[in-house]
């Protein structure tokens, strides 16, 4: 069977399977995870748009605070349906993102690097000092609401009263469309025009400058698009855990967004969508050693680097291509002989 075909046979198999997971548990606990996943997965698709453009952001969970906010102030202090809150968060994120984004995407690598964990920490200051008494500054936001109810054909949509006997059924519902909706807009990308180009930039950017390519607008806008989903992701986590400090996104998400599309892979979007999968639960596989998952973790990394620039990813494809290696040799051998 065509790869293709067999793709589009399973994906639409696969989204089913995800929707009947309410059903299939009402376990709160394995619900909580899959939400996270969820999360960490439009995290770290977004993050990887910025990387096929050659950029490395380390700051990439300030844009998610950024969103948080947004979301949970409107909701809070502007009396704003949730509904209408959550794409707003999204957009204050890109508009940043933007603003940022011009005078900062002209500096390449390290420095832009180093630039966006400052920034990061910058936001985080803010939240804490400068506008302590709108965030609650250390303390942060407690009692952040559900998301209101849905009225549907008759049916009320409740977040509070759950779904299916689980009472984390609608939140996942959202964090499931939030990741679809996500992976949905990067592999468009990828297969567009615009896609072609984050690539020849981040391959050459002089050249595709020579070429009449306005390096600028396209970096900004992955900068953007990447922020943007950064800041929906942040504004439903906020809901989901009724509670907002800025230690709730910080550098060390940052580190683990990279982590996730370096190590699953920056090539196609399926690598960061594994590497969320496997970073997401590993704290959860080691809740009884908790001391051995930064060793793990870092153990993992550094074995991608050295041995799979692919990410995990492209491991598949090693072994394949090793195994025919072998049987090539092998026939070479018999011929000889």
């Amino acid at each position: 069977m065509n790869k293709a075909i067999a793709i589009r046979l399973l994906l639409p198999a696969l989204i089913v399977v995800l929707a009947l997971v309410p059903i299939i548990t009402d376990d709160p606990y394995y619900t909580h995870i899959l939400i996270m996943i969820c999360l960490s997965i439009v995290f770290a698709v977004g993050l990887r748009m910025i990387l096929t453009t050659g950029q490395l952001s380390i700051g990439h969970a300030a844009f998610g605070a950024i969103g948080a906010y947004t979301c949970t102030l409107l909701v809070m202090k502007a009396d704003f349906n949730f509904w209408l809150a959550l794409p707003l968060a999204g957009v204050v994120a890109a508009i940043v993102a933007v603003l940022v984004g011009y005078p900062t995407l002209r500096i390449k690598g390290a420095y832009f690097a180093i630039l966006t964990f400052a920034l990061g920490e910058l936001i985080r200051l803010v939240f804490v000092a400068n506008w302590g008494g709108l965030t609650g500054g250390n303390v942060g936001i407690m009692g952040i609401p559900a998301p209101s109810a849905i009225h549907i054909g008759g049916r009320v949509l409740d977040f509070d009263a759950g779904v299916f006997g689980n009472i984390r059924g609608y939140y996942y519902y959202l964090a499931l469309l939030l990741m679809l909706i996500a992976v949905w807009v990067m592999h468009r990308f990828d297969r567009s025009r615009v896609g072609m180009t984050f690539r020849a930039i981040a391959q050459a950017d002089l050249l595709a400058e020579c070429v009449g390519i306005n390096i600028m607008r396209y970096k900004v806008l992955a900068f953007a698009v990447a922020c943007f989903f950064a800041g929906l992701a942040g504004g439903m986590l906020s809901s989901y855990i009724h509670y907002l400090s800025p230690v709730s996104l910080t550098f060390h998400d940052s580190i683990y967004f990279i982590m996730f599309a370096v190590v699953g892979g920056v090539g196609t979007i399926s690598g960061p969508i594994i590497g969320a999968l496997l970073f997401t639960a590993l704290p959860e596989a080691l809740r009884g050693a908790k001391q051995w998952e930064p060793i793990i973790a870092a153990s993992l990394l550094l074995l991608a680097v050295l041995f799979l620039p692919g990410g995990l990813v492209s491991l598949p494809q090693r072994i394949k291509a090793r195994f025919e290696a072998i049987r090539g040799k092998e026939a070479i051998e018999h011929g000889v002989a």
